[in-house]
């Protein structure tokens, strides 16, 4: 009860780390470039607490709903031109500086992704998301059917051999294609041991393609084919897990760029393979999470442990810096592309019209998230864990 009760709070604890970061980069910026600050806010709604500063007259507050904040400027969301004599007036900065107050808040999370990122390389270990060897979806009329496979079932060895993420079992496999193999099986706690016989399946020939060792290569058609074993079983694609590995100092900084890049692209490439067919839009809403959906997310990592938890707080401030630089109404991105689309035409939006396209697209993201809301509590309703 006690641990659920700490989870519960350091949940909240690292949505306020997340959305602190951000605005910190907006604050620190703004005051750079000598733009009044009105308000240094976490979180949206009434006023649980709040400090005006004597010196600068900033008001520091924390408020009901922690899944937000702001920075309050002068002129920031004003739908009337300013006094072109008010220099702390964010209107009358150069494009320059408003595009630096702006960017600072998602740029800002991309820093302490990196921070977070080599210290948990430096002290803990590279962090690895990789999926168990759990069993999936079990294919009817298959060696796995034969022998009893479950969804749910963990597969522990093949062949006396430690299975310890699902790439490993499924190498293994492939490489024994019709010959007899045997398989230690977790069935809630239970093991017991079972003989299969993979069956042969040919797969188009690549030296890359991580399908394991092939026992032989075929030629159909001018086209090269890999012969592989298929036990026909599908792992489960929702069990992810994080590990630690210590390497090199040099290394960890190289996988902190890596996966920085790779966790930017994410979003996108998961986009672009539902153009193309590759995945269905049904998985990428599965595979989205709302607030709740994050927080469900940051209590199993605070289970799992510290660098667990400080591993995904690093994934999450990538996602969030790249999330708010796509211009999309209401977010930093689109203010940006207001912003230097009127630098190259050298004239300003209306005031009134551009705060109506990011009130239109605020109100958009707030129905979307309503959405994913929705879909998270189903599936805490139901019990469904992320990892």
């Amino acid at each position: 009860m006690l641990s659920n009760i700490v989870g519960i709070i350091v949940v909240f604890i690292s949505f306020g780390f997340i959305i602190f970061i951000h605005e910190l980069g907006h604050f620190i910026m703004a005051r750079r470039v000598g733009i009044k600050v009105h308000e240094f806010a976490l979180g949206f709604g009434p006023k649980i607490w709040s400090k005006k500063s004597e010196k600068d007259g900033i008001l520091y507050a924390l408020r009901l709903f922690p899944f937000g904040g702001f920075v309050s400027m002068e002129g920031e969301d004003e739908t009337k031109p300013a006094d072109p004599n008010d220099f702390q007036n964010f209107q009358n900065k150069t494009n320059w500086q408003k595009i630096k107050v702006i960017a600072a808040g998602p740029l800002m999370n991309y820093l302490m992704a990196v921070v977070l990122f080599l210290f948990v390389g430096f002290v803990f270990g590279v962090g690895e998301m990789y999926l168990k060897p759990k069993v999936g979806n079990v294919l009817p009329d298959t060696p796995a059917q034969k022998i009893g496979l479950q969804a749910g079932d963990i597969i522990k060895r093949i062949n006396a051999v430690p299975i310890e993420d699902a790439m490993q079992m499924i190498s293994l496999i492939h490489e024994s294609p019709g010959k007899e193999i045997k398989i230690v099986i977790d069935r809630n706690g239970h093991t017991f041991e079972k003989t299969a016989i993979p069956m042969e399946r040919e797969i188009p020939y690549s030296e890359d393609a991580g399908f394991g060792k092939a026992v032989k290569i075929i030629e159909k058609d001018s086209k090269k084919f890999a012969v592989i074993g298929a036990l026909g079983f599908q792992p489960d694609t929702k069990s992810l897990d994080i590990r630690f590995n210590r390497v090199g100092p040099g290394t960890v900084v190289l996988d902190t760029l890596d996966k920085t890049v790779k966790f930017s692209l994410s979003p996108f490439l998961a986009v672009a393979m539902m153009v193309q067919g590759k995945i269905g839009s049904k998985e990428v809403v599965e595979g989205s999470s709302g607030p709740v959906g994050i927080g469900q997310m940051f209590f199993e990592m605070y289970n799992k442990g510290i660098p667990a938890l400080i591993f995904f707080l690093a994934i999450i401030n990538v996602l969030i810096g790249v999330f708010n630089l796509i211009p999309f109404p209401a977010l930093d991105g689109s203010r940006i592309a207001f912003i230097a689309i009127a630098w190259i035409r050298r004239k300003d939006f209306a005031p009134e019209k551009e705060g109506l396209v990011h009130a239109i697209g605020f109100w958009v993201l707030m129905l979307l998230v309503l959405f994913f809301t929705y879909n998270d509590i189903i599936r805490l309703i139901k019990g469904i864990k992320f990892f």
